[in-house]
Parts: C-alpha cells; sequence; structure tokens
C-alpha cells in the first residue's frame, strides 16, 4: 500500500549566482567598444544580459563611493557604452540609464539602504525583522533592490531558518518581482525554485509545478543542464503527487537522458530514482525493478537518494508479493535513515522506514518485530505532531494484528486510525482502516451493525477512488458473510464480483513474471466462487472461475515466446493501461467532487478499453485460451474436446479445494459432446493438507538422511485416505488415462502412489524389504496420470515441430549421478530408435543445454537438480562444481526460445519448488513448460539412484516402441515397481517410482 509521501525543502546557498562561461566575452565586447558585437551578445543572451550591466553599474557606484576619480571615469564611460546597446531590450525604461542619472541624494540614499539591509541580516537570526522590512520596502525601488538582492535573500533565509516563514516568503515575492523587472535571470531562476519549494511543502502542487517548469527553463536557456535535470527530476515527485503520470514520465526520461549525458552519477541516480517511480506508478512494476537493479550495478552510496531507492526497492517487491527481498532492501533504506547524514536532510526518513518495514514483518508472520517498528513509528510521528503518520501507523498495526489472529487489538487500532484519517481527509486511508474494521468485527463475532457501517464506509471510499483492490475485499467479505449464512445466490455474487474487481486489477500488469505474486493473498473469491457455482450445479461457471486462479502467468509467457514482439494489437493493450493508470492516479488526486466523478467516467471507458484490446490480442493468439469474465463468459467447449482426443485423455479434471468439502470438475467426451460434471469430495483444504503430509513425511525424513532407505515406511492409511477423498467419488468415469488440474497441496501428490481400498495377496517373498508393499492396489495399476498446470492447457492449438532429433546431456563427473554414464549407454539405442539422429553429449555444460533445446525434439538431462525454496528464479540444473556455464538457472531456462516437444529431468527434485498461489509448484520443470516445451517429465523428490536408470531405461525402450511419453513413464514404473534390487529389496515402495510425471502443456 502507498506510503507517506517524503518532502524534503532543498535549498542552494544564498550567493550570487556564478557568472556564465561566456561573461568575458561581455566585457571584452565593451573594452573594445564593439557596439554591433554587443548588440548581438545581448539578443544571443536575454537571462544574463542584465547580470552583465548590473556588474559594470556595481563597479561604478563602488568608484564613487571610494573617492576614485579615474576609476570612476572609466567605470562611467564602460556603463555609458553598454547602455544603449543593451536597453533595447530591456523593459521598464533601462536599468543602467536610470543608474547613470543617479546624483549624490540618490547614491546617499542607497548607502543607507544597504546600511539597513546589513542590520536586518545581523537581527534575523534571533527576532522579527517583518515590520522594518516592510517600512525599507515602502523607500526602496527597484533599482536599489537590484543591487540589494544577496544581503535580503540573507535575510530571507535566517527568517525561514528560525520558523518565520511568512516573513521570508514575504521578502521572496517581492524579490521575484524585482528580478521579473529587469529579466534578471540568474535570480529569477533561484526565487522561483525557492518559492516553488516553499509551495511544494505546503501541497500546492500546481503552483510549485509551475515554479519549476519555469526555473528549468530559464537555466535550460543558460546552458545550466545540471540544474534542468535536477529540476526535473523535482517535478517528477510533483507530478506523480498530481496524478499526471504522462508528464511525469517525460520529465524522469528528461532528467535521465541529462545525467546520462553529462555523466554525473548523483544526478543519475535522482534519475533513476524519478523513472522507477514513475513505472511503479504506472503499474508497469518489472520496468521500475530493472531501473533500480541498473542503478544498483552501478555502485551504492550512502545518502538521501540512496534511502529513497532502497525505500523505493522494497515498496515495489512488496506490492507484487516478494516479501523476503522486500524485507531486505526495506532493512537496508532503516539503516540509511538512521544514519545522521540522511537524518539531517530529512527528519521524517526514520518514521516512513519504520512503517513499510513494519508492514512486511506483518505479511511474514513475524508480528512482535512488526508491531515493535509500527509503534516506534506512531511515536515519532505523535510527537511531531503529524496526525497523518500516527493514522498510517495505526492502520499498518491493525493489519499486522489481524493476520496475527488478534481481532479485538486489532479493530482498536483500526478504530484510532479511522478518526485521525476522516478528520484530516485521507480517503484511502478511511476506506481500508473502514474495511478493517468490518473484518476485525466479522473476526471477534462483533456487532452486525458494526460490520454493516465498516463495509459502507469501505465502499464509499473504494468508488470515490476507484480502488479495485478495497472493491474485490469488501466483495469477498460480503460473500463470505452472505455464505455464513447459507444465501448461496448472493455469496456467488459477491464473490464473482470480487473477482471481477481482481482481474480488472490484474488486467493492469503488464509482466507476466509478476503475475506469479499477484494472488498470494487474493485467492480466497476465487477459490470461493467456484466451490458454491459447483454446488449450485453451474459446473461451467465453476470451471471457468477456478480457471481464473490457474496457471495464467505461465501461458502469458508461453503465448509471447511462441508470438515473438509484440505487434500492434499488444501495443494498444500497453498504451490502454498507461491511460488507465494515468487517469485513476489523476482521479485519487481530484478533490472536486464533478472532476472527481468525471474521472470516474473515464477510468470506466479506459477499463473498457482495456477489456476490448485483451480481447482483440487474444482472438488474434491461435493458441491463447483466456478464460476472461464479461467479455467471453463460457469455456470454447470445442477447443477443450479437441484437446482431449488430441491427448488421448478419457477425462481431465480440475480440483478446488474448498473450506469443508473440496470439488472435481471432470470434462470429458460422450459421444459428440463434451460433459461438464461437479463432484463433491468430503474433505476440505486442511484436510486434505494433513494427508498430504503425512503421505509425504517418510520421504521428506528420508531426504534430510534421519533413517536410512531400509527403515523408509509407507502410510498405506493416508494413501487410502486420499484415495478416497480424491479418485475413489469419481470412479469409471476418470477413464484409464486422466488429465489432473491440481489445486494448491496437490501439485506435490503423487497420485500414483494413492491405494484402493481392495488388496490382493503377495507372493511367498515378504521377507524381502518393500515386497509386502504388492499386496496394495496402486492407483498408478488403473490408470494414467498427466499433470496439467490449467485446463487451458488442452484448448491450446498444438505448435508445429520445428526441431528434429534428440540430445542426451550428461554433466560432468562431479555434477552428476553416480549412475548418468550407465543410464546413457542403456538408453541411447532407444533414444536413436524413437527420434532418429541421436546427439550425446558428456561432461555438457549449460550452453550445450541451451543450444540442444533450440534444436532437438527431445532432450535428456542427467544431472543434479538444485532447488531454492526462497527464490525460485535461482534454482538451477547443475553441470560442473564450478566455472562457466556450470550452472543452468530457472531464470536463464525461461528466456531460452525452447523447440523441444520432450523435456526429460533425470535430476533430483526436478518437479520441487515454491508453491505459488494460483501458479502452482515454481519448478525446473515448469520453467522449461514456460519457455515453451510440450511435456516435461520430472521428479517430486529425490529418487534413489539405481532405481531411477532402471525406470529410464524401461521408459526409453517403451518409446521406441511408439508409446506416448505418458503411457511410456507408466509402463516403466509398473515394470520397475514388480522388480527387485541386487542388493535384496524390492522396488515395490512409491518412493522408487511414484515420483516421476509428465506436465502437458500444449
Amino acid at each position: 500500500m502507498p506510503l507517506l509521501p517524503l518532502v524534503v525543502l532543498v535549498c542552494a546557498q544564498a550567493t550570487d549566482p556564478a557568472p556564465p562561461a561566456a561573461a568575458p566575452s561581455f566585457e571584452a565586447l565593451v573594452e573594445t567598444r564593439a557596439g554591433e558585437a554587443l548588440r548581438a551578445w545581448c539578443a544571443d543572451h536575454r537571462w544574463e544580459r542584465f547580470a552583465r550591466v548590473k556588474s559594470l553599474a556595481a563597479r561604478w557606484l563602488e568608484a564613487r563611493g571610494a573617492l576614485d576619480p579615474d576609476s570612476e571615469r572609466r567605470a562611467r564611460e564602460a556603463l555609458g557604452f553598454a547602455a544603449p546597446w543593451c536597453e533595447a531590450a530591456e523593459p521598464g525604461g533601462g536599468f543602467a540609464s536610470r543608474v547613470l542619472a543617479w546624483g549624490e541624494a540618490e547614491l546617499g540614499r542607497y548607502v543607507t539602504l544597504r546600511a539597513e539591509v546589513e542590520a536586518l541580516a545581523e537581527r534575523a537570526a534571533g527576532s522579527s525583522v517583518g515590520a522594518d522590512w516592510n517600512r525599507l520596502r515602502e523607500r526602496a525601488g527597484p533599482v536599489e533592490l537590484a543591487f540589494l538582492v544577496k544581503p535580503l535573500v540573507q535575510v530571507a533565509r535566517s527568517a525561514w531558518q528560525n520558523g518565520r516563514e511568512d516573513e521570508a516568503l514575504a521578502i521572496e515575492r517581492v524579490l521575484l518581482e524585482v528580478a521579473e523587472t529587469w529579466q534578471d535571470g540568474p535570480w529569477l531562476a533561484w526565487h522561483a525554485e525557492w518559492l516553488a519549494q516553499s509551495d511544494w511543502t505546503h501541497g500546492r502542487l500546481a503552483e510549485a509545478a509551475a515554479g519549476l517548469r519555469r526555473a528549468s527553463a530559464i537555466r535550460g536557456d543558460m546552458g545550466q543542464r545540471e540544474a534542468v535535470a535536477a529540476f526535473q527530476c523535482d517535478l517528477t515527485a510533483i507530478e506523480l503527487s498530481r496524478g499526471e503520470l504522462e508528464l511525469a514520465l517525460v520529465s524522469a526520461t528528461e532528467a535521465t537522458a541529462i545525467a546520462s549525458d553529462l555523466g554525473v552519477r548523483d544526478l543519475a541516480r535522482r534519475a533513476a530514482h524519478a523513472r522507477a517511480s514513475c513505472h511503479y506508478e504506472l503499474g508497469e512494476l518489472e520496468p521500475a525493478l530493472a531501473v533500480l537493479a541498473e542503478n544498483e550495478r552501478a555502485g551504492r552510496s550512502y545518502d538521501l537518494i540512496q534511502y529513497r531507492l532502497d525505500l523505493l526497492h522494497g515498496g515495489v517487491l512488496a506490492d507484487v508479493g516478494r516479501l523476503e527481498a522486500a524485507r531486505s532492501w526495506s532493512e537496508r533504506a532503516m539503516a540509511l535513515a538512521r544514519s545522521e547524514r540522511v537524518a539531517a536532510e530529512a527528519p521524517h526518513a526514520c518514521g516512513e522506514a519504520w512503517l513499510q518495514l513494519g508492514l512486511v514483518l506483518g505479511d511474514l508472520g513475524e508480528t512482535e518485530p512488526a508491531l515493535a517498528l509500527l509503534e516506534q513509528a506512531r511515536s515519532f510521528y505523535q510527537e511531531r505532531g503529524d496526525p497523518r503518520g500516527v493514522a498510517w501507523a495505526e492502520k499498518n498495526r491493525g493489519w499486522v494484528l489481524l493476520r496475527a489472529h488478534e481481532p479485538r487489538e486489532a479493530h482498536e487500532a483500526f478504530e484510532r486510525a479511522l478518526a485521525h484519517a476522516a478528520a484530516n481527509s485521507l480517503p484511502f486511508l478511511e476506506g481500508w482502516c473502514a474495511l478493517g474494521m468490518a473484518e476485525s468485527a466479522a473476526a471477534a463475532s462483533g456487532a452486525e451493525e458494526e460490520i454493516e457501517r465498516g463495509l459502507a464506509t469501505a465502499e464509499r471510499c473504494s468508488a470515490r477512488l476507484h480502488d479495485l483492490h478495497l472493491a474485490a475485499r469488501v466483495a469477498s467479505l460480503r460473500g463470505a458473510r452472505l455464505a455464513a449464512a447459507g444465501e448461496k445466490e448472493g455469496a456467488l455474487a459477491a464473490f464473482a464480483q470480487a473477482v471481477v474487481a481482481f482481474e480488472r486489477l490484474r488486467a493492469r500488469f503488464s509482466e507476466p513474471g509478476l503475475l506469479t505474486h499477484f494472488l498470494r493473498d487474493k485467492l480466497d473469491p476465487y477459490q470461493r466462487s467456484a466451490c458454491l457455482a459447483a454446488e449450485l450445479g453451474r459446473s461451467g461457471e465453476a470451471l471457468r472461475l477456478a480457471e481464473l486462479a490457474r496457471a495464467r502467468a505461465l501461458f502469458e509467457l508461453r503465448r509471447r515466446r511462441e508470438e515473438g514482439e509484440a505487434g500492434p494489437l499488444d501495443s494498444r493493450v500497453s498504451s490502454a493501461r498507461r491511460m488507465l493508470a494515468g487517469t485513476e492516479a489523476r482521479l485519487r488526486a481530484a478533490d472536486d467532487p464533478v472532476e472527481r466523478e468525471r474521472m470516474a467516467g473515464l477510468m470506466r471507458e479506459h477499463e473498457e478499453d482495456l477489456e476490448s484490446a485483451l480481447l482483440e490480442s487474444e482472438l488474434a493468439s491461435p493458441r491463447r485460451t483466456r478464460l476472461a469474465l464479461g467479455a467471453r463468459p463460457e469455456l470454447d467447449l470445442a477447443r477443450l474436446r479437441a484437446g482431449l482426443e488430441r491427448g488421448a485423455f478419457d477425462c481431465a479434471v480440475e480440483y478446488v479445494l474448498g473450506d469443508e468439502q473440496s470439488w472435481a470438475i471432470l470434462v470429458r467426451s460422450e459421444g459428440d459432446e463434451l460433459a461438464l460434471e461437479s463432484v463433491c469430495l468430503p474433505l476440505g483444504r486442511s484436510g486434505v493438507e494433513a494427508l498430504v503430509r503425512r503421505l509425504r513425511a517418510p520421504l521428506d525424513l528420508l531426504e534430510r538422511g534421519e533413517i536410512d532407505l531400509l527403515h523408509l515406511d509407507f502410510d498405506v492409511a493416508a494413501a487410502r485416505e486420499l484415495h478416497d477423498a480424491l479418485l475413489a467419488p469419481l470412479g469409471a468415469r476418470l477413464g484409464a488415462r486422466v488429465a489432473v488440474v491440481p489445486d494448491g497441496c496437490l501439485a506435490g501428490v503423487p497420485f500414483d502412489a494413492l491405494v484402493a481400498r481392495d488388496e490382493r495377496g503377495t507372493s511367498g517373498r515378504e521377507e524381502r524389504p518393500f515386497a509386502r508393499l504388492r499386496g496394495l492396489r496402486f492407483a498408478l495399476e488403473e490408470r494414467a496420470f498427466a499433470f496439467l498446470p490449467s485446463m487451458a492447457a488442452l484448448a491450446s492449438e498444438p505448435r508445429a515441430a520445428s526441431a528434429s532429433g534428440a540430445t542426451l546431456l550428461v554433466a560432468a563427473q562431479d555434477a552428476r549421478p553416480p549412475s548418468a554414464v550407465r543410464e546413457l549407454e542403456t538408453i541411447a539405442d532407444a533414444a536413436r530408435e524413437r527420434f532418429g539422429v541421436l546427439r550425446v553429449l558428456q561432461g555438457a555444460r549449460a550452453e550445450d543445454a541451451a543450444l540442444a533445446l533450440r534444436s532437438s525434439r527431445m532432450v535428456h538431462v542427467a544431472a543434479h537438480g538444485i532447488v531454492d525454496p526462497d527464490f525460485p528464479a535461482t534454482s538451477h540444473l547443475l553441470f560442473a562444481s564450478e566455472g562457466e556455464g556450470a550452472r543452468l538457472e530457472a531464470w536463464r531456462i525461461e528466456a531460452l526460445p525452447i523447440a523441444a516437444e520432450l523435456v526429460v529431468l533425470s535430476a533430483c527434485h526436478g518437479g520441487e519448488g515454491l508453491l505459488a498461489s494460483g501458479e502452482g509448484v515454481q519448478s525446473l520443470a515448469r520453467s522449461f513448460l514456460a519457455a515453451g516445451a510440450c511435456e516435461v517429465v520430472a521428479s517430486l523428490w529425490a529418487v534413489e539412484d539405481r532405481a531411477s536408470a532402471a525406470l529410464m531405461r524401461c521408459f526409453y525402450v517403451e518409446l521406441a516402441r511408439g508409446a506416448p511419453a505418458l503411457d511410456a513413464l507408466r509402463s516403466a514404473k509398473l515394470a520397475l515397481a514388480a522388480s527387485d534390487d541386487p542388493r535384496g529389496f524390492a522396488y515395490a515402495h512409491p518412493h522408487f517410482w511414484a515420483a516421476w510425471f509428465a506436465t502437458v502443456a500444449r
């Protein structure tokens, strides 16, 4: 959520502006009496000419005061010569002529005024000089004041620093008029900037922007490009505050170009912050992160600019759900905020850092440190008399407490924050605090009137600000309340309304990589609406709603990979996103009700334009099936039916885990028709998760080395209960070949290892370890299971084959399984028979894998798989222990142009990774699918080495016989489960064969 703006008044030193580089040329022209050349110089140097003339006049007055006749004569002659050539361009009758007309009385008055101003400068630091200034102002004319600018600026500065802002502004406004009168460029820019900074501090943003634009134009005419870039950075911040996002991006881009051209590092860092802030506000989060990362690579500093960069970096990462990384950057910002240097320049920096880090830690479940930071922030703002800061601290504290299941304390925090927000006209805070009050009251079984009052306030604020996130949360809470009351139709409508709001919000994201994190805390209305639709017998609607939260980012990555660079339609989508973001920002900044209503109307128009552009883009994409709300309310059943036939699947089933019960949505062909059916499953999410943990527990103990292989157990009861919950209710309708779209923890379930209730007897070899498990009837014996990222995978059109042959890649000896070479020898002939041309690379590196994936129809990789559960993008295949090309990371895999139809990862953990809401497991297998692979065979856990080699041998023999990969894998599993290891144990335990699975995305 947005944080308080940090506005820092930065005033330059009150000194005369440095003379421009062209000054010697002016004096040389006067010295040589080159009149026409001097006229031309004055015409070309509009903003510098007055400073030059004033310098000549000051020299003459100085000579008069020194009683030096020769110097006075030379100075008067120089001023007299320059006056007629310069005054043609000067307004107001000519400064030089008026000075030349001064007699002894005028000179005496000037000397007296100067002494009075110097006395004011001495007293201004300790006491008010407003009355004295007013008297002096009545006696001094524009000519005298032009000579007195420098000491008067010092008076204004002293007044400002001692808290007498009105005095300072009164002096500065008069000095601005004087600079306007004489077109004194350097001082005109100075005063315009000074007053603009004051306007900015007090929230007069339009006036501040106008002043900075004028100062920037003058400095630009004078060739002072570094000052122009600094002004453009300030303008960016002001325009962002006003909601003028496109103008802000123009200013930031200009600042970046100047900084790059001049090569000034601090200026480049300021420009980077400005540009990243623009992308952030426009919803272009990946470009924002790219700008910040590029700046970080150029080196860190320890100043206010770095603080702002780090805080923004943390804020962007938090908004996309990358909380661990957001924590790291927020901690860096907090460390800088505490430094003497930053604290002196920006006293409010600490409070802002505490607010952001406290909220991030709360999202991570670290309640105590989060609350401690937010209490520091609250005290910090309270001591400074800042009610807005106090409101933010209380609001953040409320959400942390609510996540920690402390609804009553949360309610009190929200109540205090709401009071501050309402009193200080902060509609964004007011809306979120009202929602927090409603949610905390509902969690604490509070009064119905209180809950409804909070929801009504939140609804009003969301409508005023067009805050889709707030609107979705309000609708979701209404849905939950209606569902609890048994009003299923009303609950479904409310949850669907929440989904529509989230979908409109998600449509603004232009980067599929960030969609992975978007649904981190937003899945509830998708899941609950799908369950309600299934319960009401609306299977098509249930499937459509469930699909909206299934692997959308993965299929967007595949689409972009297959269709290449953005064309005109994608450009229209990008343009619509920017228009929408800009209008939303202006709506939030608007105070006038009429203007807000106009902006709200524009928002609706831009949302319709975006939806239309997205639909056009889809219709032009034959391989993409987007299940959009509103534009295409029904699934493309014909494509689903064609996908079932193409994959030879008897049935496809999408699981949706609910709170008390779950649902399986079946899609199967019945003659020429496609049948959709919803089947209720007896367990809810928590029950399924508990059984999955039990099933995987012995495997995890083995993985951690807490038991050895011969003491590996198998929880038959958990396998039976999962079979009864997930497969038995579907019965024979599943058929022999099943495509499964898992939900949540089901992505880690080996469906092959689920056990039916009926058993059969065993042979007389029970004494061999694991042989007794042959008496169980595993699901593997009844059917073949393939995983799908989403049902849309079935509806995707197959791509034309663009590669041929096969490549077997074996890592270097220090980075491969011990049996990798033996495995290679046993599968090479079979792979050659199935795919024709065969290329074998031992000691392969990452670049060899990249080449093979571009050119081969099938790629087999024998290497170590390393999973990073916290940062999935850095999970990798290890081809060597060190050196260039030793690793092929997940993020690099996703960037490869993969033409391979089948990728076999004979590597540990190829199918494991972080479980991301709405996107499934972030595994190496998923990276290959995202890059364009049609089918990936991988493992869910580390498999015993000899068993893997034996399974791969059977798998490739079946492939050589012409079997599809899914059937070949099932046959290999059955053969392995029926065999024994030479070391004296049976391969009947699912550990040896159930880890392997096939995922299809075509």
